[in-house]
């Protein structure tokens, strides 16, 4: 029973997706081999974090990197981490791996323009991208499950889909102005 060592909701975080793209593919996986539920937890093996990184990756990872999403997504009794001196809320998932692949930095901007639609917020990108993914503001729409709880000047990680339409990455702030 040891070897179910990695929590899926960390990989989820190492990966830079979201908890229902991480089931989707374990859902794939066997009961009691690869994953089982443990103490109200996903847990995996290492076989299990290497299927579904591939899967979601669309490639298989490098040794390297499949290094450093096991740290990331790796059980660590309550005791330790707190011995391993992180910033207080920081999830160890992001002191590992930065952001994901083709993610950017947008900075929300609900002076400019409030969008109606509850999906989307307005935001400008943190640094230089292509001139044909922005408006003529220099604004972008980020499509996001409920834009109720963003505030202006938040900053998210978001990845392009279409034209000026990009994607949040991860979850949606839980408090307002708060990640």
């Amino acid at each position: 029973m040891s070897e179910f060592m990695y929590e899926e909701k960390r990989l989820a975080s190492a990966l830079g997706v979201t908890r229902p793209m991480v089931k989707a593919v374990r859902v794939g996986l066997s009961f009691g081999e690869q994953w089982t539920k443990k103490s109200g937890r996903i847990v995996l093996t290492r076989k299990g974090v290497v299927l579904i990184s591939t899967q979601l990756l669309a490639r298989c990872p490098t040794d390297d990197e499949m290094g450093l999403i096991c740290s990331a997504c790796k059980i660590i009794a309550p005791e330790k981490e707190a011995s391993l001196g992180l910033p207080e809320g920081v999830p160890m998932a992001l002191m590992v791996i930065d952001r994901p692949r083709g993610a950017v930095v947008m900075v929300v901007d609900l002076q400019t323009r409030h969008n109606r639609n509850i999906q989307i917020v307005m935001a400008r990108p943190s640094r230089a991208i292509p001139r044909a993914c922005i408006d003529e503001k220099g604004m972008v729409r980020v499509r996001v499950r409920n834009n109720e709880k963003f505030t202006h000047g938040m900053e998210m990680q978001c990845r392009h889909l279409q034209k000026d339409l990009w994607e949040l990455i991860g979850r949606c702030p839980r408090y307002r102005g708060r990640w």
